[in-house]
Formats: C-alpha cells, structure tokens, sequence
C-alpha cells in the first residue's frame, strides 16, 4: 500500500523527516519498505507565460513559440493540443535534469531551433497525463519555480499492513497512528452535503437477499452532474498511491477510498434497470463482464450485486461494463457497503481477481463507517461535478453487525497507558466505570476497540519502559484488555462479535492454544468453530493442512529413500554373489541370474553337502556343471 507524505499531513502534525517518520511507523508495527521522493528536482523548472504561438513552417502537428520565463524569452518547438497564448505552463531551459533523468538540450526541430520544453504532467512525474500541457494557474507569476506553486517536495511511503490491522488501510487510519505515538491531535475530514434532491426512497429500492454475505448496504445519489477531468491536487494524489485517474466521479470514489479505508462503488443510475439494487449470491455457471472487458464464469460462491434484471458488479471486488459511468452519465447512484471478508476473500480467489477493494473488504471494514464515507464521497462528488444530492441516505444494516460493543478492562489499560493518550484517538473515557472492570467500550468514530487500544498502549509503553521491555508490558496489557471475556457474563457479547477474538490472537501471533490460556476460555465449554471467528478458523484450518501435507510429503520422502536403499543393498548382494561363480557350479549361477534361485537359498546351499540330483535339476538340458 502507498500512502504520501504531504496528505498524512492533512490529518496530523508531523513535526519530524520522512525517514524519522518510517522509522516511527516501523517500530509501531507498520513496516515501511520504501520512501520515494517526489518533486526534489523541480526547482530549476518554472512558470513560463506562452507568447506568440505560430505554425511551424516544416510539420503540421507542430507550432512555434515563445516562452516568457519573465527574464528571458526562449523559442520553443511544440505539439501540444492546449497550446494557447496567454497560458501558463512548467518550462524547462537547457541544461535542466528532467525527473525522468532526460537532461534538456538546445536542439533543432525539423528545421527550427527549440531552446527548451513546455511540461505535460507526466513529463514531470506527477501524474499518467499525457493529453497536454499542465496549465498552471493564471495568477502565478513568470519565472516562479515550480516547487514554490505546488506542494512539493514531497514522498510516498510504501507500507505492508498486517491483515489484523485494516484501519491502517487508509491515509486517516495511518494518521491516527501517527497522532497516538506522538501526541498530537488527529483532524477527521469535515465536509458539508446538504441534500436538496427528491428523496431517495423514490428512486431506488435496495434487497439484500444474503444478509450474512452483505450486512449493511448504504445508497446515495447526486442527479445532474457534469462529467469531466479531475483537478490536478487529486489525480497526483491517486497518482502517487497507484490509481489511474479517470473522471471526476470514478475519482472521487477512489479518493475516499485511500482516504477512509472504504470502498466505493458508481453506478450509472439510468442503466440499473427496474431503479432496483440486490445483493444475492450469483447463480452455478453465471456469466458476467467485469470493467476490465474479462467475462467471467461464476460460482455460488460469489457475491452480486443485482439490478432488477442481471448483475451489475461482482460485490467488493470489481463493477460491470454494463452500468459504468461513461461520457452521458447524468445521474450517479453511489453504493458504500460492509461485505462480509471470508465471502470476498473465496470471490476474489475463484474469480483471480484481486482489487484495491478487495483488498480491504477481505481485511474487514469498518460497518460503522459506511454511511459516513458515503456523505463524505457524495460531497467531493458535488464539489468536483455538480449535481443535486437526494434527500435521505438509503441505510440497510442487519443488526448482527450494527453496532461493536467489546469487553475491555479500561482500568488496566488506562493506567498503564494514560488518559491523555486515549483521549488523544478520540476514546471516551467515562469516569464512573473505570474502577470497575471489565466495562463496555466503543470507540465513537467505530473504529475496532482492540486496534485503537493497541496503538494507545504502545505510545506510553515505550516512554516508560523502552523497546527491550515493550513486548513483556504488551502481553500483560492484552491479558487485562482481554481477560474479562472469559467471565460467563461476557461469553454472549463475544459470541455476537468473533472477530473480536480472532484479531487478539492475530495481532499478538499467537496461535489458538496460546490464545485461550490467555484469554482464560475452557476449550471443553467453546464451540471453537462458532466463537473464534472465521479468520482464526481459516488460519488454523490452513495450518493443520500445511503440517499434514508436510508430514505426509516427509512419509513418501523417507519410503522412497528406504525403498532405494534397499534396492541398491539388493544389487550389491546379487553381484557379490554373480562375482563369486567361479566358485559355484554353472547351473546355479544360471538359477541365480534368472530369479530362480534367490540369495538367502545360495547360502544355504553352499553350506549343505552338494547334492548331485539338486545340481542337476537346476541346469538347463543338455548342461554339465564344471568343477
């Protein structure tokens, strides 16, 4: 996963250099395997206004031009279709270093001197836009160097996040972290939607026909947009984390994606048949074309999502072609929803098709959060493309997933961690309870309680006692935070949120022996099936299989070697035997060799008086044996 310097910084005070920021995030947990810099070398390219362009007189798809750098005026060879005069765009003189490592020459183009080059985007490193110049902005002044107009410079981090940490799978849950080993304050995104179309119960109905694969599904809609480019702050931006830009609508999904963690999805609302949206599992042999032009077989397995006459998306993972939003879309029907992560793990696999929302579904989102990135994606919509947005938030939830209520021993942790710090992630703290463990806790944001508690605890941990301590301190902390599920008041809140466990164990590295003597459960009284949710049960079900396909590739490895190590003590003994028949009558040599007389009846013969009959009927007619 990528995530940028400069937008973290939108979210939290970072008062600290990208390589001490990886190194603060490494020791948090998030291992951070490169820092790329972007925009170190753009210091010596600057703003020139565009003068006098002019055909070229040798080529037809060139022009002529002069660029205005404020003090010097240079001729510049160009093809861009947005050359205009007026304009502004990034220039490069001769003897400039390209981000691409091209140095800039004075040069003749079919005939006529170009002292230098007007910048596409991607001629930068910025973005993938090749389509013309970047304009810059009209009230930049002439001869400002770029990395003063934009923000640069700055870095992209590339960071692994472990599966039992989704809430690092956005650029505000890597905030968070940051503002909980720091101290410093954590700002969410604030953003206004006001609906003023018709509501939206009038304009879709939504069935979800598999609560336990989908259980919450949000809608929204914004009627009458303007289908266009993205600005140039938010196509670097998704540029910088690995997603092409494409239009202002499929942008912002992507955008609120990477920025909450929360997957997205834009339907065009005048192509969903029926104005109808269901979630089922798809039919044994279904066929469906994914945006990438793959038409796809399907099994039960996967999960749809439905108009009300064919599919329309393969949930969490990947949307059709048949209700893409393309260059007519007027109206947008937006869909932001909790799937279930084993469900869209199986999809994913079956169909071979991994997405940056499957990547996160399979992790496991935050239900509570739906709705929220919802309106936040619906606004940036508004912002970007205009439109009206209905009146209501159409919201299903099924109510085994409404709401995470977890057991926590706010008491052990608060002391050892500190309120300030609890407060610091937006963790309310109520006084009267505090004393009195275990208590029930939920994080107002609906952020998991266990990851929040986590990055709260390790903050001070490693104030007061330093690394070579931190994990002992740890451990006692998760068996206080956890130890009060194995009271038989609690078994009933656990057994309605599994995952509660399975991220303990996760996050700790414990398999699910070590994970019960900490959490102080009777295996005999546990339908471990049913309580330690699927994804401890997927883990060990996968290691039991490993070590029994591993015991068993070692058990046809040692009867192979044993089978070849008697076969060569065979061989040994027959030629010794072979060797030794000058010694032995003819006949029995001639037994031996054709399998008619084995090693074990050799010596025995050989240490019985011979038996002048015996030799005889073991030779061939005709034969006499030599002595």
């Amino acid at each position: 996963m990528k995530v940028n310097y400069n937008w973290l910084k939108d979210f939290v005070d970072i008062r600290m250099d990208p390589e001490q920021l990886g190194e603060l995030l490494t020791m948090a947990g998030l291992e951070v395997d490169s820092i790329e810099p972007i925009g170190e070398s753009l210091g010596r390219i600057v703003a020139a206004r565009i003068m006098r362009v002019r055909p070229h007189p040798g080529a037809d798809r060139l022009k002529l031009c002069d660029a205005d750098t404020g003090e010097e005026t240079f001729q510049v060879v160009c093809g861009a279709p947005n050359l205009e005069e007026g304009r502004l765009a990034p220039f490069a003189g001769p003897g400039v270093l390209l981000p691409g490592g091209m140095e800039i020459r004075e040069s003749r183009i079919r005939g006529e001197r170009s002292c230098g080059m007007l910048l596409a985007e991607d001629e930068l490193g910025l973005t993938s836009d090749h389509e013309g110049l970047m304009i810059l902005d009209d009230d930049v002044a002439p001869g400002t160097p770029l990395d003063s107009i934009l923000p640069f410079p700055d870095w992209v981090f590339e960071v692994s996040v472990t599966p039992n940490r989704p809430d690092w799978t956005s650029v505000v849950g890597i905030a968070r972290e940051i503002a909980a080993v720091t101290g410093s304050e954590l700002r969410i995104p604030d953003f206004d939607l006001e609906g003023t179309g018709p509501p939206i119960s009038s304009l879709v109905e939504v069935d979800i026909d598999d609560p336990e694969g989908c259980p919450r599904y949000c809608a929204g809609m914004v009627q009458g947009i303007k289908l266009g480019p993205s600005p140039f702050w938010l196509r670097y931006r998704l540029h910088a984390c690995g997603i092409r830009a494409i239009n202002n609508v499929v942008d912002a999904t992507n955008y609120v994606l990477l920025e909450t963690g929360q997957p997205l999805h834009a339907f065009d609302y005048k192509r969903v048949s029926g104005s109808r949206i269901i979630v089922r599992r798809a039919e044994e042999g279904e066929r469906f074309t994914t945006l990438d032009g793959e038409t796809r077989a399907l099994t039960g397995e996967t999960l749809m999502i439905c108009d009300g006459a064919r599919p329309v998306a393969v949930a969490g993972i990947m949307g059709g072609l048949n209700s893409e939003i393309f260059a007519g879309t007027s109206d947008v029907l937006l869909e932001s929803a909790y799937f279930d992560p084993v469900t869209i793990r199986r999809g994913s696999r079956l169909l071979g098709l991994s997405t940056e929302a499957s990547y996160r579904f399979e992790r496991g989102v935050d239900p509570q959060g739906t709705p929220v990135s919802l309106k936040r994606c619906l606004s940036l919509i508004v912002s970007l493309a205009g439109g009206k947005v209905a009146q209501v938030v159409h919201a299903l939830v099924s109510a085994a997933k409404a709401n995470i209520d977890l057991p926590f021993n706010m008491a052990t942790a608060i002391d050892l961690a500190g309120r300030d710090v609890f407060e610091a992630v937006q963790m309310s703290v109520n006084p009267k309870v505090i004393d009195t463990p275990p208590v029930t806790a939920v994080a107002k944001d609906g952020i998991q309680l266990i990851a929040k508690a986590r990055v709260t605890v390790r903050a001070n941990i490693r104030q007061l006692v330093g690394g070579a301590g931190e994990d002992t301190v740890l451990a006692r902390v998760g068996e206080g935070i956890v130890s009060s599920i194995g009271s038989a008041d609690n078994h009933k809140k656990v057994l309605e949120n599994p995952d509660f466990i399975s991220r303990v164990v996760l996050e700790k590295g414990l398999d699910a022996g070590t994970a019960f003597e900490i959490l102080s459960i009777d295996i005999a009284d546990i339908d471990i099936g049913k309580n330690i949710g699927a994804v401890l049960q997927m883990d060990q079900a996968n290691a039991d299989k490993n070590i029994a396909q591993a015991k068993a590739e070692e058990r046809r490895a040692m009867a192979v070697a044993l089978e070849q190590e008697m076969k060569a003590k065979a061989q040994e003994a027959r030629a010794k035997v072979i060797e030794a028949e000058v010694e032995v009558p003819l006949a029995m040599a001639e037994a031996f060799r054709s399998g008619n007389m084995g090693v074990m009846d050799y010596y025995k013969f050989k240490n019985i008086e011979a038996d002048t009959n015996m030799r005889d009927s073991l030779s061939k007619p005709g034969d006499k044996p030599k002595k």
